[in-house]
């Protein structure tokens, strides 16, 4: 009787191991996108990534569970081996993603010169491993870039250049470690400038070729805040 209970009590913890599932990839960055962009009239992707972390190949599925964008921008989806028109309904499968490598999904927007707030939301898993998902958010918003364009604060943020006026090269300070894009923005309205911040607390920028005037410099932080200052360049 004693052998008998041993044997069942190990059964029923190997099946519970079983239920609970295998992680077999990691998210990157992370499973909520959010950012704020001034490229109005081009498409922009925007990856999360699935990093395979077995020693062998993975299949990740993946579905639509809810799509809210503004009504004039245009939309479609890549993965690992397909782009599609827009964002298909139903389950689908990206080609296997091989060990030591990535899967991704990138939703492919078009804002068409509108402003607004879309959101997205899917979900992916291992197909082999279906007990294990992840629920992915994209909120991307889309700024026009313009001179009186408004500021939206973060609690405890700082953003400041110097030397201002400028000759050629300015500092950027953030106040804590961002993420996102600096655009120099002359008094019309267009961008003369655009230039990638990643995870940096200040940023040196060369501003030698562009032309003296007065500008605004714009940073659009993936947290979805919105700074900005006057930039004098001599």
């Amino acid at each position: 009787m004693r052998i008998a209970f041993f044997v069942g009590c190990c059964f029923l913890i190997s099946t519970s191991a079983s239920a609970q599932g295998i992680r077999t990839y990691s998210v990157e960055p992370g499973t909520k996108y959010v950012t704020s962009t001034s490229v109005m009239d081009e498409v922009t992707k925007y990856y999360i990534h699935f990093k395979n972390t077995t020693g062998k190949n993975i299949n990740l599925s993946w579905k639509k569970l809810s799509l809210d964008l503004p009504a004039a921008w245009d939309y479609s989806l890549c993965d690992l081996g397909t782009c599609y028109a827009g964002i298909p309904e139903g389950e689908h499968t990206m080609y296997p993603v091989e060990k030591d490598s990535n899967g991704f999904l990138a939703p492919n927007i078009y804002p068409g010169g509108t402003d607004g707030t879309g959101k997205i939301m899917m979900l992916v898993w291992d197909k082999d491993n279906p007990l294990v998902s992840d629920t992915l958010t994209w909120i991307i918003t889309a700024v026009t870039a313009q001179a009186d364009v408004p500021v939206i604060h973060a609690p405890n943020k700082e953003f400041r250049l110097y030397p201002n006026p400028v000759n050629g090269r300015a500092s950027i300070l953030f106040g804590s470690v961002s993420t996102g894009t600096l655009s120099i923005i002359d008094m019309k309205g267009v961008s003369q400038l655009q230039l990638t911040v990643n995870q940096a607390k200040t940023f040196d920028a060369d501003l030698s070729q562009i032309a003296s005037g007065e500008y605004i410099v714009l940073f659009l932080n993936r947290d979805g805040s919105v700074f900005h200052t006057k930039l004098v360049k001599n």
